[in-house]
């Protein structure tokens, strides 16, 4: 019946996320809350577990909606892999130096601590992570280092390559996960490859002139 705020579609699981009273909760199809209408945001569910959002921050639950986390986060983005993105803030100093990203298992735990200044969603068992000004990592599921960068930004691989820039104010090329140039940087932005292609930006001042290359560099 129509009876709820807001109702999304049922999830692979069958469940569905459904507003009341500007709380949200997940249905079966029977219509039967499996979690009660107390958060104030539900995420889809990925790999089994869902993000929720209460007074106390990101939490993790399960298809049970059990919390599976030890206490609430600033953020924390969907499992992928078998890990999640979180975030920690340093309340004490206010300088902000320990404020950091770390990663999150399947079951909740702090598996790789927080201790990045940027972190990105694992593609394939790796995963690039800032740690400092002019120094990026590729790390595996166990937080081990695969691959140093020193440049002053390297984006998620994709295809095996990575975008990156040498100086901040510089155009964007491509690196291989040896952290080698394959693509010299001529591009405004340039977008992670997928299925051997990349979409890059050519115009200066803020516009847009978009085009697709390959592995090579060449337009296609």
């Amino acid at each position: 019946e129509p009876k709820y705020d807001d109702a999304q579609d049922f999830q692979d699981n069958g469940l569905a996320i459904v507003s009341v009273n500007g709380k949200y909760g997940l249905i079966d199809r029977s219509d039967r809350f499996v979690v009660q209408p107390i958060y104030q945001s539900i995420s889809p569910f990925s790999e089994h577990r869902a993000t929720v959002i209460d007074d106390q921050g990101f939490k993790m639950i399960n298809e049970q909606g059990e919390v599976l986390t030890r206490r609430g986060y600033p953020y924390m983005s969907e499992l992928k892999e078998g890990r999640a993105v979180y975030y920690v803030t340093d309340n004490g100093s206010g300088d902000g130096a320990n404020s950091r990203y770390g990663y999150l298992d399947s079951a909740g735990q702090e598996v790789i601590p927080a201790q990045y200044e940027e972190a990105n969603d694992f593609v394939d068992g790796k995963a690039v992570v800032k740690i400092k000004d002019h120094h990026y990592a590729l790390i595996d599921l166990h937080g081990r280092p695969l691959a140093n960068y020193p440049f002053a930004y390297v984006g998620p691989p994709g295809d095996g390559l990575l975008a990156f820039q040498k100086d901040s104010t510089g155009k964007y090329g491509y690196i291989n996960e040896q952290g080698n140039i394959v693509i010299p940087p001529t591009y405004t932005s340039a977008f992670p490859f997928h299925h051997g292609r990349a979409i890059v930006n050519m115009a200066e001042d803020y516009k847009s002139k978009y085009g697709g290359i390959n592995k090579q560099g060449e337009w296609v």
